[in-house]
Formats: C-alpha cells, sequence, structure tokens
C-alpha cells in the first residue's frame, strides 16, 4: 500500500501505530484521502522515547492545533459578548 513510499524510520513507526477502524465514538474528518493510525498511550510513550524528534513534531501540531481551537473559541466568546452587551443596551432584555 502506501507503506512502499515512506523512510525506512516511518515503517518502523507504523509497527508501534496500528490502522484504526474507529468503530467506537471517535470520528475523523478528512479534506483528502487520509490514512488513520490509532495510537495508545503506552505506544506513545514508546514512540516517544524511541523517536523524540518525531514526539517534538507530534507534540508541536497537537498544540498548534489546542492553541488554534482556544484562540477560535476566546474569539466566539468575544463576538457573544458584544452582541449581548448591544442587546443590554437597547434594552430587549430589559
Amino acid at each position: 500500500m502506501f507503506q512502499q513510499h515512506l523512510p525506512r524510520q516511518s515503517l518502523e513507526i507504523l509497527k508501534i501505530c496500528r490502522p484504526s477502524s474507529f468503530s467506537d465514538w471517535r470520528t475523523v474528518v478528512a479534506h483528502k484521502r487520509a490514512s488513520v493510525f490509532e495510537l495508545s498511550k503506552i505506544k506513545l510513550e514508546v514512540l516517544l522515547k524511541k523517536y523524540p524528534d518525531i514526539g517534538f513534531l507530534i507534540y508541536r501540531k497537537i498544540i498548534g492545533l489546542l492553541s488554534e481551537r482556544l484562540n477560535n473559541t476566546n474569539k466566539d466568546l468575544i463576538a457573544c459578548q458584544q452582541e449581548l452587551a448591544e442587546i443590554k443596551t437597547t434594552g430587549i432584555l430589559s
């Protein structure tokens, strides 16, 4: 499959991960063709210990995603606060 296009280190990492069926509550949405792998906490720790450079990239990506989500939530909250303040000043909630 796609494994033939990966560097040797990536093939070793794929041995730690396993393809996921996502038969339970998890949902994945992709905008283009993607391969999804499930990684348990223990296997993630093994991966990070064996490949710290990849661990750095994984954590960096997670931090970036969480930061983006928090920023979007803050913007939404500010917009809601402004809308509520406008409603209060017009007397609609009086």
